[in-house]
């Protein structure tokens, strides 16, 4: 398709957005059978899908189910067209043309747990572009109407230690010292290297580390391995009771601190170990785009050190098909 006639459709998908709304049909929920076993799904009407419950009623209205969350395989509905193509461009690495149907889904969307969904789509879309900040704004959108979101995976975190832009800073200290304690996560993340604020973050996260949001107490306490995974004295046993820690979280939470790992197995001076934990990160399928190729940088050069040629070689081959675009500077020689 050329770009003329991409552009003309997705004018044409935009235009459909704010012309109607939602072709309202039956919604089907697929989820876990009891003790894990199995399928079992509900149809009928989704009224919310926040980070506790799935809530649906059923079709002939008469009960109201509410179905945990951490059960949920699936949700089928029925999506604005604008919305529903939009999430195939994201899928197919088109993220231009994907941010520009999904903004337009936002503003003609009236569901709010689907308003949620596709807020979750544009962390993504900023994500992949680098721009740390419209991710941010976008996940506090999210967080503000659920603050238990299953979409906390996608808190865009910091997970190196190189200086943050400058309007990226001026944001997060704003974000530090707001009352909101997700906004307080974001800005202490991105400070917590950052002289003069680096006390102040860390005391931060040490408090929301013991949070009774377990979404936002879990990041937390990643973030804070970001103060030991660099030390010369980190032990083996630290390393690997962080690691065995991974097993509690989503598997799209898992990306940064996989790399945190690699970066401490390193110090303890196990670099096979630290090239499996890069590998974990810049294979992830993560959309932090910029994460991703740092951990395939950080990989290729372990496998460089172990000795590893044909992994450091298809490595590099990775690196340059997918990240070409981007100067990968955030892995020091070692």
């Amino acid at each position: 398709m050329s770009g003329r006639s991409t552009s003309l459709r997705i004018l044409l998908l935009i235009g459909l957005a704010f012309s109607a709304g939602p072709v309202r049909g039956e919604d089907r929920v697929t989820l876990r059978g009891p003790s894990g076993v199995g399928r079992v799904s509900h149809t009928g009407t989704v009224i919310d899908y926040n980070g506790r419950e799935l809530v649906i009623q059923s079709r002939d209205r008469s009960n109201v189910h509410r179905l945990p969350v951490e059960d949920v395989i699936e949700i089928s509905t029925n999506y604005l067209p604008a919305h529903a193509e939009g999430r195939k461009l994201l899928r197919a690495g088109d993220v231009a043309a994907a941010q520009k149907l999904l903004e337009a889904a936002y503003e003609n969307e009236s569901r709010d747990w689907v308003r949620r969904e596709i807020l979750s789509l544009l962390v993504q879309c900023a994500l992949y572009r680098g721009d740390h900040l419209a991710a941010a704004e976008r996940f506090l959108m999210i967080t503000a109407s659920d603050p238990q979101t299953p979409y906390f995976s996608l808190a865009p975190l910091v997970w190196n230690e190189a200086p943050p832009e400058s309007a990226l800073a001026a944001r997060a200290l704003t974000w530090l010292q707001s009352k909101n304690d997700v906004a307080r996560l974001l800005g202490a993340s991105v400070l917590l290297a950052r002289p003069p604020f680096g006390d102040q973050s860390q005391a931060t996260l040490r408090e929301l580390a013991s949070s009774g949001n377990l979404p936002l107490q879990r990041h937390a306490q990643l973030q804070l391995w970001r103060l030991r995974a660099h030390r010369s004295d980190i032990s083996v046993n630290a390393v690997r009771h962080w690691e065995r820690q991974l097993d509690d979280l989503p598997r799209a939470a898992r990306a940064g601190a996989y790399l945190l790992l690699a970066d401490a197995y390193e110090q303890t001076g196990d670099p096979s170990h630290a090239l499996a934990c890069a590998l974990r990160t810049g294979l992830s399928g993560t959309p932090h785009r910029a994460l991703a190729a740092q951990a395939l940088r950080s990989a290729e050069r372990l496998a460089e050190r172990t000795g590893d040629r044909p992994t450091a070689q298809a490595v590099a081959a990775e690196l340059q098909s997918r990240f070409s675009d981007l100067t990968v500077t955030a892995d020091a020689e070692r």
